[in-house]
């Protein structure tokens, strides 16, 4: 913590330095700049070639960048520079790039900020003429199918615009991925579907009578296309976390059959929806792309005039920097075709910004020292914040800072294993490094996870999570696992309404019960203590692995769909992971394989991926781990010493209902300290200020403190984002 504070309030003192330079330095490229800093103005209604004063503005970003250089050859800049841009749009159809050659330092950081809270977006969308749009012809009205759909599908020529409307079907890795490039204000719009998406909501169909790659549309939807070509189809074919792709390829009306060719055949359990379909477009913000003639064809708002609609065509990036020593602040970057922002570099911050409208990533980072504070992120097709921190043999704590941040409607796209906050890779070098503190964040309309990470020495605290994993089941609103992410501390979060969207089916597998802190593949070194979990489809906590201290927390309802009978949960994985004559299968796969994700002795013994293992201060740091290779023997009924599970402890944990309890394997049972866990009959014994309202404040008076002494509660007062500051 203290290493936190320490970097806050640098951040702060540099975001002081620059307010505070002086309103009459030169802003020429030429000027000397006095020790209170250079001030530079932009506006959309500048000229490149002007003096960037505030009289006569610079237009461009690029010319903004450009007079940075030049100001910075001079050097002697040690109050920094400041670019203020003015209100409007910065139209970016190409990545605009910061190179290591735009690096800030200590002494001359450089800050991109909004003038006085004007609105400023940077946008890598085209902005369509409201005053363009048309009525769509008789054919096209024909095949739609409602009256509604007739009356209010307008139609607007992306290609008479100079657009080009070539269908993006994959990301620029190769993969397959749903072509949905358009936003009406700030909101993403669906290529003509069915299941007409619904957040939150089952917006799938269940595969009937399926057979190697066909199956019967029982919905009897496909017979009114006029064609199957350009329709393709997304969801989870066979398993609940993993996400599969399809064409549609053929129909035959005799038997109402559907063929297709994708990822995945089609099986009894999976689900899916049909996107790309003109006959589909039957509600309000669908729409469909004639790729060939470039004709839009919009199910309008009643507001479509007045609001902004944008066609993203920036690809790749719409803004990339390698720099250290940045600000961005008060800005909102939106409409990537692919990702929006790419930060490769030092001590940067990103605050008060507005991130969203993209198909893939919403803020990427790899780099230490970095914040990001009070930002927004919507409408991402993939991850949230991603990032990866240095993993060096020093264990140098990162200081990342990931605070007051709104994160909601991500994931949208990629439905699968796309956190709103996702820490680390595997791969050497930046595996997720050393120390992040994730805190006051409030993250909700996710499908899937909500914080994944492998990375040590993680904090994650005072953070709000609620519904999300709505169309998960063997996964967790917070997700990690593995022996590569130790020293996590999770304390004072609420996490709430964690339900998936499918009621149990007799063809559906048991995975349908997400859970609230999931620790999956024997994760070890966690403490996980003071949170509030209430109303959980699955456990509230799952835990397998070594040295997880559990304790203090408050469980309101969890694992309903199972009676509420296991508000924790804990198995053995962990205990038939150690070495012994048995390598084959899953546990040859998880445990020694370098090229799995779960490789769990690899990372340790590859200096590649753990360049620290085996030094002294990893020994201080996880004591643990340097008993586990030396204990591949061991008595499985031998209480003394709990090899596989080291220092576990589940205690002194609040339950409710009073059937609640934690449901554990016998090995766990046998090895861990599970004491002091009381199943409470009435919420009232929990004391809270008003618990139907939300104030999960707990009084000094209240039941709970009888029954566990010492009990420490959430910081509930506390929890969730904060007003900016």
């Amino acid at each position: 913590m203290r290493k936190r504070k320490f970097e806050l309030k640098r951040t702060a003192a540099a975001f002081l330095a620059v307010v505070t330079m002086a309103l009459t330095a030169a802003a020429v490229p030429s000027a000397a700049a006095d020790a209170k800093g250079v001030e530079l103005y932009v506006s959309p209604s500048g000229d490149d070639s002007a003096e960037g004063t505030v009289s006569a503005p610079l237009r461009t970003l690029e010319g903004a960048r450009n007079a940075v250089r030049k100001l910075r050859e001079g050097g002697g800049l040690e109050g920094g520079i400041t670019v203020y841009l003015r209100e409007g749009v910065y139209y970016q159809p190409q990545t605009f790039e910061f190179t290591s050659a735009d690096s800030g330092s200590e002494d001359c950081p450089i800050t991109y900020s909004s003038y006085n809270g004007e609105s400023v977006t940077i946008t890598g969308g085209v902005t369509l003429d409201p005053d363009k749009f048309t009525a769509p012809s008789d054919e096209i009205k024909g095949r739609l199918q409602s009256d509604d759909a007739k009356a209010n599908v307008v139609a607007y020529d992306l290609g008479a615009d100079g657009v080009d409307t070539s269908a993006i079907r994959t990301t620029l890795g190769g993969s397959v991925r749903i072509d949905s490039r358009l936003f009406v204000d700030g909101e993403r719009a669906w290529p003509g579907r069915f299941p007409n998406y619904v957040v939150r909501d089952a917006s799938y169909k269940y595969f009937d009578t399926p057979s190697g790659r066909t199956f019967v549309d029982i919905d009897n939807r496909v017979k009114n296309w006029k064609s199957v070509d350009g329709a393709m189809m997304y969801g989870m074919f066979g398993t609940d976390w993993v996400d599969s792709y399809a064409y549609v390829t053929g129909y035959n009306a005799s038997t109402n059959t559907v063929t297709i060719s994708g990822s995945e055949n089609p099986s009894k359990s999976g689900r899916y929806f049909f996107y790309n379909v003109l006959e589909e477009v039957d509600t309000v913000c669908e729409y469909y792309l004639d790729n060939e003639t470039g004709i839009l064809y919009l199910y309008a708002p009643e507001n479509y005039k007045s609001v902004p609609i944008r066609f993203a065509v920036c690809r790749n990036y719409v803004m990339t920097a390698q720099v250290d020593y940045y600000t961005f602040d008060g800005i909102t970057f939106e409409c990537g075709v692919d990702s929006l922002i790419l930060l490769n570099g030092n001590h940067n911050t990103f605050k008060n910004c507005i991130i969203r409208n993209c198909s893939e990533s919403g803020l990427d980072f790899v780099g230490d020292g970095n914040v990001f504070y009070n930002n927004e992120l919507s409408y991402i097709g993939g991850g949230g914040i991603s990032g990866e921190m240095s993993n060096t043999a020093e264990m140098i704590h990162s200081q990342t800072v990931i605070d007051n941040n709104l994160i909601h409607d991500y994931a949208e796209l990629h439905r699968v294993y796309n956190a709103a906050i996702g820490i680390g890779q595997v791969k050497p070098g930046h595996d997720g490094g050393f120390g992040v503190t994730v805190s006051h964040n409030e993250i909700y309309n996710g499908p899937h996870l909500a914080l994944s990470y492998l990375c040590r020495d993680a904090l994650f605290e005072y953070n709000y999570i609620h519904d999300v994993c709505y169309e998960a089941g063997d996964a967790g609103a917070v997700y990690d696992g593995t022996w590569i992410s130790n020293g996590m501390v999770f304390r004072n979060n609420i996490i709430k309404d964690i339900h998936s969207s499918y009621s149990r089916d007799s063809r559906i597998e048991s995975f349908l019960n997400p859970l609230g802190y999931y620790c999956d593949d024997s994760g070890a070194g966690k403490h996980v203590y003071s949170n509030l979990f209430i109303n959980i489809d699955g456990a509230a906590i799952a835990t397998s692995g070594q040295d997880n201290n559990i304790h203090d927390n408050i469980i309101i309802s969890a694992n309903k769909n199972a009676g509420g009978s296991a508000s924790i949960s804990a198995d053995s994985r962990n205990y038939y992971k150690f070495p012994n004559d048995s390598v084959n299968g899953w546990e040859n796969i998880t445990v020694y394989n370098p090229g799995s994700p779960n490789g769990l002795w690899v990372w340790f013994y590859n200096t590649a991926f753990n360049p620290s293992f085996g030094t002294e201060k990893w020994a201080f740091s996880y004591p643990w781990t340097m008993l586990v290779k030396t204990t591949n023997v061991y008595d499985i009924y031998d209480l003394f010493v709990p090899y596989a599970y080291g220092d576990s402890k589940v205690r002194q944990n609040a339950l409710y209902p009073s059937t609640a309890g934690i449901g554990a394997t016998k090995e766990f049972s046998n090895h861990v300290e599970t004491r002091d866990n009381v199943a409470f009959g009435v919420i009232s014994d929990f004391g809270f200020a008003d618990y139907e309202g939300g104030n999960y404040a707990v009084s000094d008076d209240a039941n709970i403190y009888t029954a566990l002494p010492g009990f420490k509660p959430c910081d509930a007062a506390n929890v969730g984002r904060r007003a900016a500051g």
